[in-house]
């Protein structure tokens, strides 16, 4: 591509630079591909998907040439409603053809008669859906050359007619820049130089549309185009319309799956998946794809490779035969392959087994629990007792609260958070109702009965709305309840309110008693209530920080998400339950049958926790716990102290654990490659939870023991850290270790993704096919993991004091070497377009 220069001749003389777009593939190509497919032979550096990909060559169009027989095979016939042929031009002389035909094609109707018109050739090339912008019967001059000035800055540079206001002189005088001066030609040289690269723009509006799921026809709205325009003019006639960005979002979909399986190649070890189902609003079966592992520097990574889609039922066949397929795509094979973290349905453990078959593992060590669907099995457990076992099936879905009786009525019977689920329900589905609740707490805000500030957040106090429950949601009923104790005095406020408006409406009317009555909370209910948050408050604080990945906090540590964490919650909340079992001042004040219902339902909890826990024979829950620095065998062994079966636990696990041993690690042949520094971590801590200092009591102090450390490793710094600096004296360890430190507590990450799927393919999006959802969700997922490496890059680079200086008390950063400054960044796109 040619240089722009500041002062650049007339844009009728010189060619006009376009994007090329490759038109969409076929279903072979797609996201999910079958598993005879190959996969893209583009490569780049692992820690960038996009950025080194080989850029499709920018095409010229000579606007001074006749089409060529590429541009014609491309003509965007589908966007125009009548079928069209092209036509063959008269032979004129030269001199008599306007200068607007070589601009355009001549089209005629096919079936309309022999009327020509005249198709703008840069406006096809883009395949803007409204042809009627730049589709003009060939006898409508005046409307082809606005067109031509208008849209792409081009005019008759004949003399004949007037000369219009030149472009490069308007956006010398919209900015007030001097063209003369050398900084004037500077800014309008870097204007122009954007436009010059169009597949950057394109890439940016790719970025923008998958991370905020905006449908792509956001790039044709006027309103967007005028924002692009006022930062930039120069962008005029430059915007790709929706139909390319789609096509475009493809090609970079395919550029980047050669390094994204690259950058899989450079796992330390194994790459562990999470899959799950997800049905879309448009009926679109869904099955979503994670894959966790670490990288050869010890970073944790995470991608989503695909959301295919399953056909027919969901039997574990279909769902291996899927994961299967995207894995070959990716070049996942047997001796890479990790383990599997799945919820606790019976399909899963059949479709580990035949991925068991085809990829040579044995099932019952690689089938983990996803510990979030156990802790919400246990609560609910907790919370409605017997008669949670029969919810194991049952859909909670919305539902109209005025004619589901039935629904209300078994709900009814569960209890009194099954009332609060009916009560809290019926608000919300009544605008009346829930513009009153807010009302009143105005009121109380204003007359000064409620203090201005909360308490609880320390900052200025908003009315608040109820929080309803779902299934969906592993610590919605925890939230409702919260949230319900806060609205208490409203909520009985409210009883009196309707049961008064009713009885006056009886009176004339025989208006049906309400049924929000009847599941009115009385003081025993919001008793046992307060009894369920108490027991409750750990299950949250427990499922919140599981959902980590594993991840370092603000301070360098990593302290959420962590599989050395699975087996340990399990023992912490045992003891809270048995503990709880036996605490009297849990259940004071309550009614003797509120006693016996709190603690039949403690009792049931711990029966379902406990049966979970007697699956956890997978060696790799104990492996985790033995290769932590901080713990080893005796944090086991700290564990099971006091029970009558520690012993034959322990040696069981020794065993298990040795066996994984020699099996896939004492011989394994090792990759040369170099050590990295461990990243310098912070040991600023905050206030330590009961979790926390559970976990400081099974901390090893046995100076013999084989995993025991030195005291220069805080409990919950990096635990990979000791690996990554002993890794050239223990390798096949330091293997073992990443491999089995790396696996995800939840499969969370899956269930992120669906709730971003959920959000692309909104009410008014029910046309997106499979393969739109499923390449913008994948791009997504895998920019967000660019942007984690470039953010880290920056930030080695800004804590070099030879590069950079903080300047005063600003947020501006001084780039002392280079005397460059450069404000607080805002978005990507906007620091392309715009004009610094």
């Amino acid at each position: 591509m040619s240089e722009f220069s500041p002062r650049l001749p007339p844009s009728g003389n010189r060619p006009h630079v376009e994007s090329h777009f490759e038109s969409m593939g076929d279903i072979e190509s797609s996201p999910c591909a079958r598993r005879s497919a190959s996969s893209s032979s583009f490569s780049a550096t692992p820690s960038s998907f996009f950025s080194t990909a080989p850029s499709i060559p920018a095409v010229e169009i000579d606007l001074e040439a006749s089409p060529s027989h590429s541009e014609i095979a491309s003509f965007p016939h589908h966007v125009f409603k009548h079928r069209l042929r092209f036509a063959t031009p008269p032979k004129t002389k030269p001199s008599r053809k306007a200068w607007w035909w070589k601009k355009g094609l001549r089209v005629k109707e096919k079936d309309g008669g022999e009327k020509v018109r005249w198709v703008c050739r840069l406006c096809a090339r883009r395949k803007c859906r409204r042809p009627l912008d730049y589709n003009f019967a060939s006898d409508g001059t005046a409307n082809i050359e606005r067109h031509l000035l208008k849209r792409h800055g081009i005019y008759d540079l004949s003399g004949n007619k007037t000369k219009p206001t030149s472009v490069s002189k308007s956006l010398a005088t919209m900015y007030d820049i001097n063209p003369q001066s050398n900084n004037g030609q500077n800014v309008l040289y870097n204007m122009l130089k954007k436009v010059g690269e169009p597949n950057a723009l394109d890439e940016l509006l790719i970025e923008w549309v998958t991370t905020e799921n905006l449908p792509f026809r956001i790039v044709e709205s006027t309103s967007f185009q005028n924002i692009v325009l006022h930062l930039n003019p120069a962008f005029k006639g430059r915007i790709p319309s929706a139909m390319v960005l789609r096509d475009r979002l493809d090609t970079l979909y395919k550029q980047a799956q050669g390094p994204v399986t690259e950058l899989l190649t450079t796992a330390r070890g194994r790459i562990h998946v999470t899959f799950d189902g997800w049905t879309s609003r448009n009926r679109l079966s869904l099955l979503g794809i994670n894959v966790f592992f670490i990288d050869v520097d010890w970073n944790h990574r995470k991608l989503l490779l695909g959301l295919p889609s399953v056909q027919g039922r969901h039997t574990g066949e279909n769902l291996a035969d899927e994961v299967a397929s995207v894995l070959a795509e990716f070049g996942i094979d047997a001796s890479r392959l990790g383990y599997f973290v799945l919820d606790n349905a019976r399909n899963n453990d059949t479709a580990v087994a035949a991925l068991a078959g085809e990829f040579d593992f044995n099932p019952e060590h690689r089938r983990l629990r996803c510990i979030g669907h156990i802790l919400s099995r246990v609560v609910k457990q907790l919370i409605f007792g017997a008669t949670a076992n029969a919810m194991e099936t049952e859909d909670d879905a919305d539902f109209d609260f005025n004619t589901a009786s039935d629904e209300l009525k078994k709900w009814r019977k569960k209890g009194p958070v099954g009332r609060l689920h009916n009560f809290v329900g019926a608000i919300n589905h009544s605008p009346q109702l829930v513009q009153l609740l807010l009302e009143w707490q105005k009121e109380d805000i204003a007359s000064g009965k409620l203090s201005h500030i909360d308490k609880l957040t320390g900052r200025l106090r908003k009315p608040l709305m109820p929080v309803s429950d779902n299934e969906t949601r592993w610590n919605s009923r925890y939230r409702m309840m919260q949230r319900a104790k806060l609205l208490r005095s409203y909520f009985s406020r409210l009883v009196i309110y309707i049961q008064e408006q009713w009885e006056h409406d009886k009176l004339r009317k025989g208006t049906k008693k309400p049924t929000i009555l009847d599941d009115k909370l009385e003081d025993a209910d919001w008793d046992v209530i307060d009894v369920f948050l108490k027991v409750l408050g750990a299950f949250d604080a427990l499922s919140t920080r599981l959902q980590g990945n594993g991840e370092p906090d603000e301070d360098g540590n990593i302290r959420s998400g962590a599989f050395w964490e699975y087996f340990q919650s399990f023992e912490f909340l045992l003891n809270h339950l048995e503990k709880l079992k036996m605490d009297t001042d849990l259940v004071n004040g309550l009614d003797a049958k509120s006693v016996t219902m709190v603690r039949s339902h403690i009792n049931l909890a711990w029966e379902k926790l406990d049966s979970y826990y007697q699956k956890l024979c997978p060696p790799a829950y104990a492996a985790a716990i033995v290769l932590h620095p901080c713990y080893g065998w005796t944090a086991l062994a700290k564990h099971f102290k006091g029970n009558p079966n520690a012993k034959k636990w322990l040696v069981e696990y020794k065993h298990s654990v040795k066996k994984l041993w020699e099996e896939d690690y004492q011989h394994i042949a090792l990759k040369s490659a170099d050590t990295p520094s461990p990243s310098s971590t912070s040991t600023s801590r905050k206030e330590r939870s009961e979790f926390e200092t559970f976990l400081d009591s099974a901390m090893q102090d046995d100076e013999d023991d084989a995993m025991a450390i030195d005291g220069s490793i805080g409990p919950f710094l990096d635990e990979y850290d000791r690996y990554c600096t002993h890794e050239k004296e223990y390798p096949r360890l330091s293997r073992m270790a990443s491999d089995v430190l790396s696996i995800p507590a939840m499969s969370a990450q899956t269930e992120r993704e669906f709730s971003s799927c959920g959000r692309m393919v909104g009410v008014l999006r029910t046309r997106l096919d499979r393969w739109g959802i499923a390449m913008s969700q994948c791009v997504r997922s895998w920019k967000n993991e660019e942007k984690k490496e470039q953010e880290k890059e920056n930030l080695e680079l800004l804590s070099s004091p030879l590069l950079i200086s903080l300047v005063g008390g600003s947020r501006h950063w001084q780039l002392v070497d280079r005397g460059e400054s450069a404000a607080e960044p805002f978005s990507g796109l906007a620091r392309y377009i715009v004009i610094h």
